[in-house]
């Protein structure tokens, strides 16, 4: 057991991360877009440390971590890497993160 796991970003997420990034620059500033990027990579570091920390859907086998009261991240921890799917916005239907 590593002290730290691997995070792998899939192509979804990442492209989910620009997308969120660009929507809070376009609509309340740079630095809301930077206070949103440290959130992530303060939740990332606490993801490389303590996968098992946050809940688990026994029906997906996926984990949700909640990054914003607006977001949260979905995530698998596998093989000692955490494989970021997507960042999801909880305003959204959860049947979307079924494909």
């Amino acid at each position: 057991m590593p002290d730290r796991y691997k995070i792998i970003w899939s192509h979804e997420a990442l492209n989910n991360v620009i997308s969120i990034i660009t929507y809070i620059e376009n609509k309340w500033g740079k630095r809301e877009a930077d206070n949103f990027l440290e959130n992530l990579r303060s939740k990332e570091r606490i993801l490389s440390f303590y996968p098992e920390a946050f809940t688990l859907s026994e029906s997906t086998g996926y984990r949700r971590c909640v990054l914003t009261e607006q977001t949260s991240i979905i995530y698998k921890f596998e093989n000692e890497s955490v494989i970021i799917h997507s960042v999801f916005d909880n305003r959204q239907n959860p049947d979307k993160l079924k494909s």
